[in-house]
C-alpha cells in the first residue's frame, strides 16, 4: 500500500476534507459510514470542525481505535473528549456511538466485551470506512506502544500494559494492528515538531527490499498499519 503524504499548514482543514469526503462516499456506496476515532490533542480541533458539518449523521457509526482504562466521565477518556468536542453536538443516534465498556478491575474482559459490542451493533466485526490515527512522539499509534510487543498481537481487541509514563495506571484498550488496518481509508493526522523523529522512523522511504521484521514493527508500530484502499498521512512537519 503506497502512502499518500500531504505536508500542509493546517492539518485540521486538510483532515476535515478527508473525513467529510469519506463519510459522504461511504453513505452513498453502502448506506452507512463506520468511523474509528483516535484520542490525543491533535484531532480535537478536527472534531470541533466536524460538529459544524452538514452530513448524514443518522447514517454514521462511530467506534474508537483505543481507550484508556477509565470511565467515560474521566478527563483522560478518549471517547469522553470526542463526545464533548463533537459527538454530543451532532445527531448521531446514541446507540451508534460505540464506546469501550469499562468493566472495573478487568481490562481483558473489557477488551473482549468491546469486540462483542462492535460485532453485535454492526453485524460482524467491521471494516471501517475511515480510521483516524495519530502518532506519539515515541512512535506509538492507537495504544500500540513500541517495544511492548503490542503491535504483534492478533486481535481484534486488546488489553495492554502501556509504559509507565502513559497514565493513568498503565492499562490501555486498543484495536490490534490487523483490525486497525481493516479500513478502507486510514488517515494519520500528525502535528508538531516533536513528532519529526517518529515520522521519519514510521514513514520515511524505506529502501530495503524485504518487508519489515517483527522486531522492526515492534520498534515502530505505525509501520504495521495499512489500509484496504488509501493510506494517508496529513502533517505539518517536514521530515
Amino acid at each position: 500500500m503506497k502512502l499518500e503524504t500531504s505536508l500542509v499548514q493546517d492539518v485540521t482543514a486538510a483532515g476535515l476534507r478527508v473525513v467529510v469526503d469519506s463519510v459522504r462516499a461511504a453513505v452513498a456506496a453502502r448506506g452507512r459510514a463506520v468511523l474509528a476515532l483516535s484520542g490525543g490533542s491533535t484531532p480535537l480541533p478536527l472534531y470541533r470542525a466536524l460538529a459544524d458539518q452538514d452530513l448524514p449523521w443518522e447514517r454514521v457509526w462511530v467506534a474508537f481505535g483505543d481507550e484508556r482504562f477509565v470511565p467515560l466521565e474521566h478527563p483522560d477518556s478518549n471517547a469522553g473528549a470526542a463526545l464533548a468536542a463533537f459527538l454530543d453536538r451532532v445527531p448521531v443516534p446514541e446507540e451508534q456511538v460505540l464506546t469501550w465498556p469499562i468493566l472495573e478491575g478487568d481490562p481483558h474482559a473489557s477488551a473482549e466485551a468491546y469486540r462483542g459490542k462492535l460485532e453485535g451493533a454492526l453485524h460482524g466485526f467491521p471494516t471501517f470506512d475511515l480510521n483516524l490515527l495519530g502518532l506519539g512522539d515515541d512512535g506509538h499509534t492507537a495504544s500500540l506502544f513500541p517495544g511492548t510487543g503490542a503491535v504483534l498481537q492478533p486481535g481484534p481487541t486488546l488489553a495492554l500494559r502501556a509504559p509507565d509514563y502513559a497514565r493513568p495506571g498503565g492499562w490501555r484498550l486498543s484495536l490490534s494492528a490487523p483490525a486497525l488496518s481493516d479500513s478502507r481509508t486510514v488517515l494519520f493526522l500528525v502535528s508538531g515538531a516533536s513528532k519529526a523523529r517518529a515520522l521519519r522512523e514510521a514513514f520515511a522511504s524505506d529502501t530495503a527490499s524485504e518487508p519489515p521484521t517483527s522486531a522492526e514493527l515492534d520498534a515502530c508500530p505505525a509501520r504495521a498499519i495499512t489500509a484496504r484502499e488509501r493510506l494517508l498521512l496529513v502533517t505539518d512537519v517536514a521530515f
